[in-house]
Order: C-alpha cells, then structure tokens, then sequence
C-alpha cells in the first residue's frame, strides 16, 4: 500500500498542449485498476498569448490557502491568479448592522460603466481604492444631481455606491491626490480602445463653468455662456464622433476666447495619439491663426463658418445672381433637404510669422442654401427690425438713455444719433446692414481645411459637421442633472480634480444617454429620458441581514423589460419565474 498523501505537499503547474489550445495541469499519479501508477492530469485553466494564466471555475472556488500551494513557472503572468469572476455565491456571512440600501439605480450604472471599460481604465490608473472612490462620485451626481458632495456620507445610509461613508473631507483628499500625468494617462487609455473603431473623426468645443474661487489662476470674472455675472473657468471637451463619449479634456482659463485655444491643444492631442485625426470645430474656431496651425500640418478640419464673412458674403452674391443662382446650378442634397456648392476659400499661408514668401493654399468652402429656412429667417428679421424701432421711439419719446449694450444691439440695423447724456435725438434705417442680413438669410456655409471634394463630397461634409448636435446635449448633461454648472472648490489641486472627476462622469452620462437613445421606439414611449428608467430601477434594493449572505431583492414590472431592453444581466434569483400578460385592448 502507498504512502498517504502529504496534506501540504506542493502542486507544480505545466503547459499541456491540446487541438491548438494551452492549459496549465497539474498530475497527480493515481494506482488504476491494474495496480499500474499513472499520472492523473488536474486541469486548473488556461494560458492566453503571453502565457497569462486564466483561471478556470475549479481553481477560483479553491481557498486561498489551497491557491498557495500551486508552484508557477517563471515566466508565467498570473496577475489573474485571485480572479473570482463567475463564483457564485458562497454565502458568505454578512458581519454590518440589518439593511435595505436602494440599489436598481446603481446598479445599473456600475453595470453601464463596466460595460464601456470606465471602471478598469480608472483601475488601471489610480488604483481599485481611488477608482471606486470616483465612481461613487460620479454615481452620486448622477443620482442627486441637485446635491453637494457634503450630503454624499449621509446619503450613503439609503443608497448602495461602491465606497460607502465618503465625508467632505475623503472627497477633497481624492480631488487633491489627482496628477496631471495620470489624467493624461487616462485619456491615453480612453483613446487606446477607440482605436479601429471608427474613431477618425472628433469634434471640439468649449463651454464656461462658474468657479466662486477668486485665487483660482484660471478664475476670470465675466458673463458665461448661461448670461450668469460670475467668475468662471473655461471646459474645453473633444468628443468622439463615432461613440459621442468624451475622449480628452483641458481645464482653460475663463476669459479665453476659443480662437485662441487650439494651439496648445494641438500639442496635447498629439502627444496622447490623436494627431491624424479630423476635427470638428464651431464658428469662434475659424481664424487665420488656426489655419496657419492647420494647414501646413495637412490636419483634416471642418468649421463653421460665419456668413457676414467677406469671403462667405461673395459667395453668397454669387448664389443669388442670375447666372450663378444656386438652385440651378447647385446640387440638392435630398437627404439634408437644401442646395449646396462647392467654392474655394482664399488663403494664404506666410512662412515666418509673416516674413518671407507666401505660399497660396486656397481652401474650400462649402455653401449651402434652405429656401423654406429663408423664408422663416426674413420673417424673424421683419419682426426684429420693427421691434428695434418700437424699442428706439420708446426711449426717444421717454427722454431715457439706452445702456451701451442695448445701444450696439440697435446700431446693428439703424442709425441712431445721441445727445450728450447719451438719449436718443434721432434715427434710420440702415438700408445697406438690412439688406446684407437679407441676402444671408437661409444660407450657411463650412470651411474645410485640407480636404478635397471627391474624398468628401459636399453632403458627407454637411452629415458629419451636423454630429456636433452630441456635444451641444453633452454639455446640456454636464450643466444639468449632473450639477456641472458650479464648481464648488476652493484651491487649484481641489479645482483640477473636481473638473477631472467631472469628466469622468460625463463619460458615464454620454454613454447612458447612447445606450438609452439605441433602445426600441416603444421603450422610449414609456420612459421619456434616462432619469426616468434610473427612477424606476432605485425600489430594487440590496438586502443586508446579519449572519446571511447578501440578496437582491426581486425586480418587478418595468424593472425586467429596462434591463432586456439595455442588455444588462440581473442578478441571479432576481428574475421573477413568471410574468403577468397584459391584458389585451378591446377594439
């Protein structure tokens, strides 16, 4: 008879080739029935290019104690030797005083920023600790938009988030402890999985956040984009085109105009791989100093150009002259419903800040006409000229003097004369300014840089440019529901942070409004926006009782068809065995 087995005796893992795959096995001789020993071959998972040791479901329910006793050789990587994905559950005993944490809501968030790599690219970067800590946040302002982080530890009574008890002074500590080179890290990551996806194309755009800090070096006073007198510090966000998710950020200071800001960024976007992609850009981007940091770089970019332009405005003569007239000789373009022509944009680029010999690379610019839109655009205009007019006889009839805004706004489209005290003595119509906004009227035009128009037609111009509707309800969500609008900070480290964690939430937030506009037409008949499928999830709850493992409490109704309709899995011995059918409508 045999030696008994040593209860510590060690097991030595080996590769075992098998129809093209590897596994790690261990054997184990055994006596079979003939009384021959023979090697009995243990399998405990797989090995994955670059031998990476990915456990199977025998080796993640072993106890640590027994994990330990397996001998890997060298140049295996078994960073996912303590992987528990897919155990199920042990029953673990929970230790914590009897709870109902409310958990539908959360849940499906964590399950989202799973799903669009959120959670293991913060992982990656700072941590599983700090990671959480994020997305606690990140969940929070989704869920109380309209709260501040301070009620975030008592709020964590009722609601489940993945660092519970966070108080004020956890949540500055996280913003203080956020670098520069790891926010860069990050969106490094972000860019590395949009890689072959189609990711060519990005569109740019600033907005102002009000900052009440007034040591903030990037803090300026001034009117944001919200008409609010406030300090403010500028946002600047790249979106993907193709996933409308935030893909880089830069904090700016608040009285910088766009133009301005790309120089800077051009640099940025190249160091963090984004150097051959084309960019999308508003009206405040176009400016010769943006194509002189264009153009000779043969950066792709599409910008919306302003009609009273001078070049605009020839164009447009020209598409009202009779042999000229766009809806004859242009092209209608069925699908946007308007006229287009290609024209070319002059411009030259000076080697040298100006100095030396200019080099002539005319650009093209796309011209395109909406005879329904000009007819609605001369209508406004009629009634804005007249209500000007009622606004200047009132103030000349009163005595009362014009602020200096109100001033320039009627000088638009009148003369208008002032005394010393600055009232109104007299006015008329400026004929020549009136009719120029009348002969703008249904047009708008886009200027693109290095692009040529039989790689891109002037409609595919026209698709892509109108995808910038993402980032305008993109920051619609970050001053909105996601309490974006103020940054409740008080030093430069707490500041930079909070904008990075903000960040992060946008990601989160894009990425639930992409999932919930993908959904069926009848789905988004019962439920009108993402909050209301989040408040029909937050009754399920986590159920925590002492001495019993942790249990989901069951989903009902709608709660079943919001998880269907999103893909998501609900959690096991949730799902009802059993539904109700809705009763048939009698005719």
């Amino acid at each position: 008879m045999g030696r008994k087995k040593d209860p510590n005796s060690r097991y030595r893992m080996k590769r075992f080739l098998s129809n093209g795959h590897l596994y790690a096995i261990t054997t184990d001789p055994v006596i079979n029935g003939k009384g021959i020993r023979v090697p009995n071959a243990t399998v405990w998972g797989s090995l994955s290019d670059g031998l990476v040791f990915l456990p199977n479901l025998r080796f993640r329910l072993l106890p640590a104690s027994e994990k330990g006793k397996f001998i890997f050789p060298p140049e295996w990587d078994i960073s996912r030797r303590d992987d528990v994905t897919g155990v199920p559950d042990t029953g673990t005993p929970y230790e914590g005083a009897d709870r109902y944490l409310l958990y539908g809501d959360s849940l499906m968030l964590d399950l989202l920023a799973k799903e669009c790599g959120l959670e293991s690219d913060l992982e990656g970067v700072f941590g599983k600790e700090r990671a959480l800590g994020m997305l606690t946040l990140a969940y929070f302002s989704l869920l109380y938009g309209n709260r501040s982080c301070g009620r975030l530890e008592a709020t964590s009574d009722t609601q489940w988030f993945p660092t519970p008890g966070m108080d004020s002074g956890r949540v500055t500590r996280l913003f203080q402890s956020v670098t520069k080179d790891e926010c860069d890290s990050f969106m490094a990551l972000r860019k590395s999985h949009e890689d072959g996806a189609g990711a060519d194309w990005f569109g740019i755009d600033s907005t102002s956040v009000t900052n009440y800090a007034m040591d903030i070096a990037d803090s300026r006073w001034g009117k944001n984009k919200e008409h609010d007198a406030a300090r403010q510090v500028g946002l600047m966000v790249m979106y993907n085109m193709a996933t409308g998710l935030p893909a880089h950020y830069r904090k700016l200071p608040g009285n910088m105009p766009d133009s301005r800001t790309l120089r800077i960024l051009l640099e940025e976007l190249k160091s963090a791989g984004f150097g051959g992609c084309g960019l999308i850009l508003d009206r405040a981007y176009l400016s010769r100093e943006n194509l002189d940091l264009l153009v000779p770089e043969g950066i792709k970019a599409i910008f919306m150009a302003k009609t009273g332009d001078a070049a605009v405005s020839a164009c447009i003569d020209d598409a009202l002259s009779p042999g000229g007239d766009i809806t004859v000789t242009g092209s209608f373009l069925k699908d946007h419903d308007c006229y287009a022509r290609d024209y070319e944009y002059g411009y030259t680029y000076w080697e040298g800040e100006k100095k030396g010999k200019g080099l002539s690379l005319p650009q093209r610019l796309c011209l395109y006409f909406d005879p329904e839109a000009r007819g609605a655009e001369e209508k406004a205009l009629t009634v804005a000229i007249m209500e000007e007019e009622e606004c200047i006889a009132g103030h000349a009839g009163s005595g009362v003097a014009p602020d200096d805004a109100l001033l320039r706004k009627l000088r638009k489209h009148f003369a208008v004369d002032v005394d010393d005290k600055g009232a109104i003595t007299s006015w008329s119509r400026n004929t020549a300014a009136i009719g120029k906004c009348r002969r703008q009227c249904g047009f708008f035009a886009v200027v693109c840089a290095n692009m040529g128009a039989k790689e891109y037609p002037i409609g595919w111009v026209l698709s892509k440019y109108r995808m910038r509707d993402m980032q305008e309800k993109a920051f619609m969500y970050l001053k909105g529901w996601q309490n974006g609008r103020r940054l409740r900070t008080w030093t430069e480290t707490s500041t930079d942070g909070k904008v990075f964690v903000q960040f992060v939430t946008l990601i989160l937030n894009c990425h639930l409004h992409e999932r919930f506009f993908s959904t069926s037409d009848a789905f988004r008949k019962g439920f009108l926006s993402p909050w209301s499928v989040l408040d029909e999830m937050r009754s399920v709850r986590l159920v925590r009782l002492k001495g019993r493992s942790e249990k989901v409490s069951e989903f009902v109704g709608k709660q079943v068809d919001i998880f269907d309709e999103f893909g998501l899995e609900i959690p096991k011995g949730s799902r009802p065995g059993s539904r109700k059918k809705p009763k048939a409508k009698k005719a």
